[in-house]
Parts: structure tokens; sequence; C-alpha cells
């Protein structure tokens, strides 16, 4: 057998084994994620107005309520266009390793990392729907995964481009939730949060372990 280029503590893996059995049993499904029959109220905004990237300076202050409300629907249009291109891409990152160290990875490594891809498509056809919803542009967004760099280094370093990357986007999400915000447009990253909090402890408890049995070089 080939020695594991992964590994966890026995009480991580009781911990991981538990993640899965929640991804199973409470996953997102796209049509019942939220009502899409209610549709996106752009009249009233998406986020919070102190959210916005221009908030506090000359150029808001020089805009109507109008061409706020607007100019956050277009802002949620690029935030929301990030998360697909990168949910799109991350998943090629875990599926590369897979095929590479699968005879490698502990069995629930490897099984959690199956499950993240699975819920990262769900996720990328959600935000979709949601762009189409509320009758805005997916918009091009330069994000380089680097995949075929991350595939030839050592699987911890995939692991810990994703959960950096994941942390980053998690935390712009969650801080801009606003319960005076259009409510299918806070509906949709609520949602996303609960399946992201599982994928940032899998990436830590991986980076962590990774880290304690690592040389400094």
């Amino acid at each position: 057998m080939d020695e594991q280029i992964l590994s966890l503590s026995e009480q991580r893996t009781h911990q991981l084994a538990g993640l899965i059995d929640k991804s199973h049993t409470s996953h997102m499904e796209l049509e019942t994620v939220v009502d899409w029959k209610q549709g996106c109220n752009r009249s009233i905004r998406p986020k919070r107005f102190d959210h916005s990237g221009i908030y506090g300076t000359p150029h808001w202050d020089a805009l109507s309520e109008e061409q706020r409300v607007e100019l956050l629907w277009l802002e949620n249009a690029d935030l929301t266009s990030g998360f697909i291109w990168l949910e799109e891409g991350l998943p090629l990152i875990f599926i590369k390793l897979l095929h590479e160290h699968q005879e490698r990875l502990p069995r629930h490594i490897y099984d959690y990392m199956m499950v993240f891809c699975k819920e990262e498509i769900v996720h990328t056809q959600m935000f979709r729907r949601y762009l189409t919803t509320a009758g805005l542009p997916v918009l091009p967004t330069p994000i380089d995964v680097i995949t075929d760099v991350l595939v030839k280094m050592h699987p911890v370093a995939g692991v810990l481009t994703t959960y950096l990357t994941e942390l980053a986007a998690e935390n712009i999400a969650v801080c801009q939730d606003d319960p005076e915000a259009d409510p299918l447009s806070r509906r949709i990253f609520q949602e996303h949060h609960k399946e992201e909090i599982r994928h940032l402890a899998f990436g830590r408890w991986v980076c962590e372990a990774a880290l304690r049995i690592f040389t400094p070089e």
C-alpha cells in the first residue's frame, strides 16, 4: 500500500466523518435552496450601503438614491460573478489532486474532497440562476486558479490555496449581510455560507495537520 501523503489525527478524522455525514444529510438543492418564484426586488438594495466600493467618497455623495441602489446591484453582479468563476475553478484543483494521489489519500479526506467538488458545482448553478433572476449579467472576472501548477505540488498546497481563497471570499459575503436588503439576495449568501463553513473547516484541519509534520523546508 502506498504511503499516505496527507493524514489527520483520530479526533480530526472523527470530526471530518461528521462533516461528511452532515453534507449528505443537509445539502443545497438548486430548485429548493430559495424561493425562486419570489424573484428579486431591484427597487431596494441587495446589500448594505456602506459596503459599496465607493461609499464615503465624493462619487457616492454625488449619486441619487436610485443610482446608489443600481450601483449596489451592479457590484453584487460583480461579486457573484467572481464566486461563479472561483467555484468553477477550485474543484479542478481537487479533481486533479484526487486523480494524482487517490491511492495515497486517507478515505475520509478523499471522500470530503469529492463532496467539496459536488457542492461547489451546485453553488455555481445557484449563483448563475440568481443573476438571471435579478436580470444581471455574469461579468468576466480575472481569476487564475493555476491548477496546472498546484497539481504538481504537494496536495496540501492545493488545499491551502483553496482554503485561503474561500476564506477571503466568504468574509466579503458575510460582511455585507443586511436585514433590509432584497430578501432573495440575502438568502442566497446565507445558504451559501452554510456549506462554505464546512469547506473552511476541512481546509483548516488538513493544513494544520500538515504543518505539524512538515519540516521548515
